[in-house]
């Protein structure tokens, strides 16, 4: 027997001595799990995606009606078979059974000791059933389906334009709501101007926004300070500055920030997009917004949210080679013709970054690709009303 290591997860600091269990293979095989989940959070790694792959080890003990001493590799390929049969994409499927493969790794592993304990109780141990014969290889960098694709001019220009509109009908009808519709319209702004992920759009901080010597026409909002960017495994979220180019979008976020935010009565909170409830919106409910107005425009379900931040790449066009292994909106996006937005507020004509803008094919530096500009009515009072337009 293996010389016993308190590590975390090890047998023998999960499993109680001398406790005779009523079923005595379902309780080793929940003290496994606790054991391996207690190692996984000991590599500091985040509870969903520990509580994710503990799901799936059950969800494979339940197909195969057994317990881990008992798995073979048929049982893998089996279950993948089964699995690649609902329709799920191969990068679902590898990740999958690379979760089966650390199972098996932890369990096997001599310093946990649960190999010893299986081999005294049932009579046979917990072996390696994942290997490169019935595993996928990671061979691409990109594993999207092939349907996924970023917005077009055309699809984009509507989807703004539709979001705005939303504010001004929920105003003109006199409901509530106006202040959230005309919170996500930035907000979606903001997702493809800056080039941001979900989640980072949605932890964003009003004190996120920063000045920018090069661009001082921009006052405060020359740049944003991501602080919830993507995370490595078992590392914080990683951090990144993004520049602004798009005099329209730092308009809508300037308007935002001085005339909407305060509405809300945000009081002491940070966040960037307030609730009705005064504090952060959920990530859920922006994807529930842009699912309705995507449901609404009749567009098609492969764009989602995600494909607003992947639509500055993909229309990148640059003669200058010192832009071109560059991606993301600092390095491409002054380069491209940005798309009319009812800004709900005087537009004021700036020129942004003249040199990147000199090295486009395409690039303007009126307000959209007509130079269309919006306009603002005030109420009696001269207090603005988001939605209150005159055109």
């Amino acid at each position: 027997m293996a010389r016993q290591v308190d590590l975390a997860g090890a047998a023998h600091l999960v499993l109680a001595p001398g406790v005779a269990h009523l079923d005595p293979q379902a309780a080793v095989f929940a003290a496994m799990l606790e054991g391996w989940a207690r190692q996984q959070r000991s590599r500091l790694l985040g509870e969903g995606t520990v509580g994710k792959r503990v799901r799936l080890v059950r969800r494979f003990a339940e197909f195969t009606n057994d317990y881990p001493w008992s798995w073979q590799p048929v049982d893998v390929e089996e279950f993948t078979g089964s699995v690649r049969g609902m329709g799920r994409a191969h990068s679902t499927l590898r990740a999958y059974q690379q979760s089966l493969k650390l199972f098996c790794d932890f369990a096997c592993d001599p310093r946990y000791g649960w190999a010893d304990v299986c081999q005294q109780r049932f009579g046979a141990h917990p072996v390696q059933v994942c290997h490169e014969g019935n595993t996928g290889a990671h061979v691409a960098d990109f594993e999207g389906g092939p349907g996924r694709r970023p917005f077009t001019r055309e699809e984009l220009q509507a989807f703004f334009d539709y979001a705005d509109a939303q504010v001004r009908r929920i105003s003109a009808a006199g409901r509530k709501g106006a202040l959230a519709a005309f919170r996500d319209a930035v907000c979606f702004k903001v997702i493809y101007a800056w080039g941001l992920r979900r989640r980072e759009a949605v932890m964003l901080d009003a004190a996120d926004w920063h000045p920018l010597a090069a661009v001082p026409q921009f006052g405060n909002l020359g740049s944003v300070h991501v602080r919830y960017g993507k995370a490595m495994k078992g590392s914080a979220p990683r951090r990144r500055t993004v520049l602004s180019v798009f005099p329209w979008a730092v308009d809508a976020v300037e308007q935002y920030l001085a005339d909407v935010r305060p509405l809300s009565e945000p009081g002491d909170h940070p966040a960037m997009w307030i609730s009705e409830r005064r504090g952060r919106i959920a990530a859920r409910a922006l994807n529930d917004r842009f699912a309705a107005y995507r449901a609404s425009l009749k567009l098609p379900e492969v764009l989602d949210l995600h494909a607003l931040r992947h639509f500055l790449s993909a229309l990148c066009s640059c003669r200058d080679s010192r832009h071109r292994r560059a991606s993301g909106p600092a390095a491409c996006a002054v380069r491209l013709p940005p798309p009319r937005c009812r800004l709900l507020r005087n537009h004021v004509k700036r020129v942004s970054l003249p040199a990147a803008q000199a090295n486009c094919d395409t690039g303007t530096t009126e307000h959209g690709e007509c130079g269309q500009k919006a306009f603002v009515c005030d109420p009696p009072g001269g207090r603005r009303v988001p939605g209150a337009v005159r055109v």
